[in-house]
Parts: structure tokens; sequence; C-alpha cells
């Protein structure tokens, strides 16, 4: 059976009777990070990316994260020429980084920033920005375009990922840009929430769009499920703000950004009344991670654990560089002191990178502890005969390992492997489980690798004490299922900062130990080191007896198909004599119980203005157009684009066209 739900959609487009008295057209600015083309489920799609800029129906967009014969990661594509020819734009490329080609002869490998532009690009300029701590090289490009005879400086950045480089850089591009003769708007990745002190500068001599115009929090990363915002559109003072939107949450590890403008001041939000500058807030603490405090007297069978990811054994020189000494991590763990500790990117026989050593062997001998390992990846040896090239986890305790296993967990956007490593120790007569784990960097994997870590663990007759690098904060949708079963040791104990990444300059926590009932925090903290770029959290616990029971609890949901459309899209007006593809765009939201559900739309044909018809035919695009499992307002953006020739004749009057809908599913 195929449950159907139609909504309807009008899309009109407005001509004027007389185009050359109308008001210029507002200029729409996106900003966009495009993660080189790979969006939430790991996959390459340059077509993909062309689509969801498309559907922003920018007019120029300050592209970030993009590669130019860089690697195979993209294709060893040239990104700015290829999105340029998809989308029919001009194109400019600020190349960040300049290496030498791997064979001689090939072009430069580059990766950077570009600016796309359907107006005229009449000058650009790309300034390599400071580095005081010799972090990854960033840069401010610059375009002046020509929107139909206003000129218009777009600039297109990605700050740094630690606040006193961000610093630095912030002060380079108001000093770069203050001289500009054109009206000036910002696009790019900034790296920091708006409260962040170093941002404040620039904040106070441009104008934050989403905070004049936008609807709901922002949120831009990452963009499966976004818990901060990280990209913005700035506009100087003058220039009218009318709208401020997010866009596709497929394409991209980040959301787009894309606002509408009026260079002229004719309209919008001008700023005319006095620019309030955010007022810095040091290194907050978000309420979510308030620590408990300790509780050295908490009743229990001692046991002081630590997660640490020890980034292979590399750590920060006086140079702030990463480079390898597991010496370090040694004297880092020997100084903790702790009777079980569980590491994450640990290498076995790896590669030149950790000398091609056997870590967990090298650590349990120098530490006296035993150990368990758990290659998640498993390679064949690097020279014959070799031993096996792996990389994973390990657990090792000063107590006896009773016994041990290694899951691997699930990896839907085909991601890097990951696994669940248990072990189950004999502390003075008191069996625990000990289990660790470091989640995938996709939001999507992590919530099918949290509900399997949960699988697994819920039938243990141990208390449990599961310890890792979540690669995500305590607050992210996608741990939430986590927190219904197991409690946040640095919630019931954590004195200090409880950031733990990155390790030189530590900004979000996303390294955790969590603990089953009957487990009691005495105290627990960060400890400051260098070692890794991540830092140790450790915690000291007290650990009860106790006996369980179980009981059932459930709930029945109705099946539901709900679809329901944002405003109409309607195209600027069309221009007879000039061949131009104009684009517009919309909103759907889909809520869906069943176990998969398909989203399509009647055939668009063409735009209709009563007897006549535009020669060439509507294009619609869906984005996401289908989904395979239950949904709850799941956004979906939706793309409009008709191209005007030359020559096509146009009539006065309302061109439209009555769009159908369908959200269907045949699993209800």
């Amino acid at each position: 059976m195929k449950i159907l739900l139609r909504a309807l959609a009008l899309v009109g487009v407005l001509l004027a009777a007389t185009t050359a008295s109308a008001a210029a057209a507002p200029l729409k600015v996106s900003s966009y990070d495009i993660n080189y083309g790979v969006g939430v489920d790991g996959k390459l799609d340059l077509d993909r990316t062309a689509a969801a800029i498309t559907a922003t129906g920018a007019d120029v967009i300050g592209l970030q994260a993009v590669d130019k014969y860089w690697s195979t990661r993209s294709g060893n594509l040239d990104e700015p020429a290829e999105l340029a020819r998809r989308l029919n734009m001009h194109v400019v490329y600020g190349p960040n980084l300049d290496n030498a080609p791997v064979n001689a002869g090939d072009p430069r490998r580059q990766y950077g920033v570009a600016i796309l532009s359907k107006f005229p690009i009449v000058s650009s300029t790309h300034t390599l920005l400071p580095r005081p701590t010799n972090g990854e090289q960033r840069g401010l490009l610059e375009a002046v375009v020509d929107a139909d005879g206003t000129k218009v400086r777009v600039a297109t950045t990605h700050l740094h990922t630690t606040a006193v480089e961000r610093e630095a850089q912030v002060a380079a591009i108001i000093a770069k840009l203050s001289g500009s003769a054109e009206p000036v708007v910002i696009t790019g990745v900034l790296n920091a929430a708006s409260t962040a002190p170093e941002l404040a500068p620039i904040l106070a001599a441009y104008r934050d769009t989403w905070k004049i115009k936008g609807v709901g929090d922002g949120f831009t990363a990452p963009a499966a499920n976004p818990t901060g915002r990280t990209v913005y559109v700035l506009a100087a003072k003058g220039i009218g703000v009318l709208s401020a939107v997010l866009g596709d949450r497929t394409a991209s590890t980040y959301i787009p950004v894309t606002v509408e403008l009026d260079p002229s001041g004719q309209t919008g939000d001008t700023g005319d009344g006095p620019i309030v500058t955010p007022t810095p807030t040091p290194t907050p603490t978000p309420e979510p991670d308030a620590g408990g405090g300790a509780h050295p007297d908490a009743p229990g069978t001692p046991l002081h654990v630590t997660s640490y990811n020890i980034a292979h054994g590399a750590g920060y020189n006086a140079q702030n560089q990463l480079v390898f000494d597991l010496d370090r991590t040694i004297d880092t763990l020997r100084a903790i002191g702790s009777d079980v500790i569980a590491l994450q990117e640990v290498d076995k026989h790896w590669s030149d990178r950790s000398n091609n050593l056997d870590e967990p062997k090298v650590l349990s001998e120098a530490l006296g502890m035993h150990v368990v390992y758990a290659p998640n990846l498993d390679n064949p040896p690097n020279t014959p005969g070799g031993p096996r090239s792996q990389y994973g986890t390990a657990i090792l305790s000063k107590y006896p390992i009773l016994e041990s296993r290694n899951t691997l967990l699930p990896r839907p956007g085909n991601g890097e492997q990951r696994g669940l490593l248990e072990a189950v120790i004999d502390v003075n007569g008191l069996r625990v489980r000990i289990a660790n784990t470091h989640m995938s960097t996709l939001a999507n994997e992590r919530t099918a690798q949290t509900a399997r870590i949960m699988e697994l663990l819920a039938d243990s007759k141990e208390p449990v004490v599961l310890l890792g690098d979540l690669n995500a904060t305590p607050e992210s949708s996608d741990l939430a299922a986590l927190w219904t079963r197991y409690r946040d040791s640095w919630k019931l104990g954590g004195v200090g900062s409880p950031f733990t990444y990155p390790g030189n300059f530590p900004d979000r926590r996303i390294d955790f130990i969590a603990l089953s009932s009957g487990i009691n925090v005495r105290s627990a903290e960060v400890v400051n080191t260098l070692a890794s770029d991540h830092r140790p959290y450790t915690a000291r616990l007290a650990i009860t007896t106790s006996t369980q029971t179980t009981a059932t609890v459930g709930g029945t949901v109705p099946a539901t198909l709900s679809l329901s459309l944002g405003t109409p899209g309607i195209f600027a007006p069309f221009q007879p004599g000039v061949e131009r593809t104009y684009t517009a765009g919309t909103t759907a939201t889909v809520t869906s119980t069943a176990g998969e559900a398909t989203l399509s739309v009647s055939e668009p044909g063409h735009l209709r203005n009563g007897a006549f018809s535009l020669p060439e035919p509507l294009q619609v695009t869906l984005t996401p157009p289908s989904w395979t499992r239950p949904v709850t307002n799941a956004p979906v953006t939706i793309g409009y684009r008709q191209h005007i020739g030359s020559s096509d004749a146009l009539r006065t009057g309302t061109y439209a066209q009555t769009l159908t809908f369908t959200l269907s599913t045949t699993t209800p």
C-alpha cells in the first residue's frame, strides 16, 4: 500500500510594466563552507554542492574550504572552475594553502576560499592573514562586483580555530577593508560564537545580519544536528538588511547563510541607530557543562579513571606544532596516576608517524598495567612479512582484566570505522565494566553509534563506566539518548574548566566519562597538558554495590505523514531582451512516522501568464527528496530555476504555475 499526502504551492513572478523605472533588485549574498564538496554522508558530490548553492538564490556567494587540485579527497578537481561552470557564474579564488604538485608537471595543490558572482567581477585581491602561533594559513579574498551599476565589495574569509589567531586575523581584516570605496559585505566561517571576545572588534565595525533579520538561533554546524553558529554574513552600516535565512543541510557539514541586502540603503534595516557592540564573554562555560563540585567523601569502592585521546603520541612543541613524543604521553599518564585509562587514537605498527611502534605494549610495559587493544582499522602489513598495521582504542588497568570484547560500530555515512571496546575488571573483588569508544565526526553516524553502544551495554551485570572521545558537545542531539540512561560525571563532580579540545587552546568539551547508576563522583577535572591535541579528562569514582531488576513501559505512535510549505517562491522581475537564469526558493517541513518516505513534485511545466507561457520549462529541486527513517519537522530546501533567453517574448503581468508536492510512503 502506498500512502500519499499532497500540498499545493503557487510559484509567482511579478513583472513591472516599465522595468526601467522600478527600484533596483535586492542583492542576495550567501556564505557557505562547502567542506570541499563532501556532505554529511561523507561522500563527495559537487553536483549536490552546486544544487545547494542554486537553492540559495544568491547573486554572490563566499565559499570556504574549497580545493583546487588538492588531492583525491575531492577528485583532484579544480573546484572553483567546476562550480563556476555548473552555475554559469564568474569566480575568483584565494589559495590560502599553495603546495607543490605530487608529480612534476601537474598543477599546484591549493586549498582556500572563493567568490562566485552572477554579476561581473570588476577587481579582486587576496591577502594572507597573520598566524601568530604558526597555525594553518588563513586569508581574506575580496571581489568588487558590479550589480547592475552598483559596485559592492564582497569579502570572504575562514578564520582559525584558536582564539589567539582569530584575534590577530580580525584586526588585519578590519585594517584591510577600512578604506574601501564601495559598501562592504563580509562572508565567512569565523569559527567562534558571536559572544567570543576576539570577534568583538569586527562586530563593532560591521553589522551581524543574522541578529538583524534571522529567525531562531542561526546554528550552522554540524549541518545534520547544528549546535553552534560559525558561518556569518556581516554588512557595513548603511546597507539595508531585508532578510536572513539558512539553507541546505546535506551537501556539506555546514549550513549556508543567505541574506537579502539593499546596498543603496533605500530599503531594509540600515543601522542608522547606534551599533551595539557585543559584550565580550571570556571563555564561557555553558550551563549544561556546569560541574557539580568535588565530593571527596562520596561512599563506595574507589576507582580512579581517565579518558585520553593521545593522538598516537603526538603533542604540541614550542612552535605550537604537533610532533610525536610517546615518552611525554607516558610521563603525562604516570603523573595522573589512574587505576584505569581509556585511550583513543592508538597506533600498533601503523606507520612512520609513530615509528611503527606497538603502542599498547609500550604503554602497558612503561606504566606496569594490564592492557587490551581494539584495532578498529586493521590493514595489511606495511612491509611483507611484517605485523598488521592497526589503529584503534585501548584500555589500561592496574586491576586484573577478567574479559574483554570489541564491537565495530555502524557507519551509515561510510565514515571511518569506529568501535566499542569493553573490559570487565576486578576491583578488589568488585566487577566493573569499562567501555571505551571514539565516535565519528559525522552527526548521523554518532546517532547510530550511540544507539548501538546502549544496546551493547544494556544487559551488563556490572556497573558501567563509559569513557571516550565522543566528537560532540554534551548538548548535541546525537548524544541525547545516552543521557537518558547514563550520568555525566562532569555534572556530578567537575571542578575548573571542562574543555578538552583543542589541546593547546581548548574551547569545547568532547571527551566524557559517563556512569551507570550506583557510581558516585568524588572529583573530576581536565588535566592541563600539551602532550596531545586533546586534554585528558580524569575522574575519581566511588562504586556502590546494588541489585537491578527490569520493568517494561511503552506507548504507541499513530501513522503520520505531514507536509507544510513555506512562502511561495518569487523570482526577481524578468527583463525582456536579457538572457539570464533566475533563481528562487522556499522551504518545506516534513513529519513522517514511516520507515521510509519520499517527497516528489508534479511535472513543473511552463510558467504561464494567461494564454502566454515561457518557452523554457521551470526547474525544481528538492533537498533532501527522501528519508530512510522516521523524521519530525525535517527541513527541505526547494529550489526554483527559470531560464529566460534574450529573444524570449515576455507579456506584461504575472507568470505563475501551480505545483503539486506529494509526500508518500510504501512502508507506513
